[in-house]
């Protein structure tokens, strides 16, 4: 992990209580998509995940992260 503080507490709590693997770098938003992502860090499509949050209306959210691998259309 390069820098534990660009990961929200309540991701990164989840994440370490679930023994999940992670590393997190910080990402030039111009870069943000897939393609550019890859070729400007050198990081392989199998090795890259992309994530889409969700969060509920009501009063009180619920917040959801769903994470699949660059290599899987969606």
């Amino acid at each position: 992990m390069r820098d534990p503080d660009l990961l929200h507490p309540l991701v990164r709590d989840a994440l370490d209580a679930h023994g999940v693997a992670y590393e997190v770098m910080e990402c030039d938003p111009e870069l943000a998509d897939t393609a550019a992502f890859v070729e400007a860090y050198g990081i392989p499509l199998d090795r890259s995940a992309n994530t889409i949050l969700v969060a509920s209306k009501g009063a009180d959210p619920t917040y959801v992260a769903c994470v699949l691998l660059a290599t899987t259309s969606l």
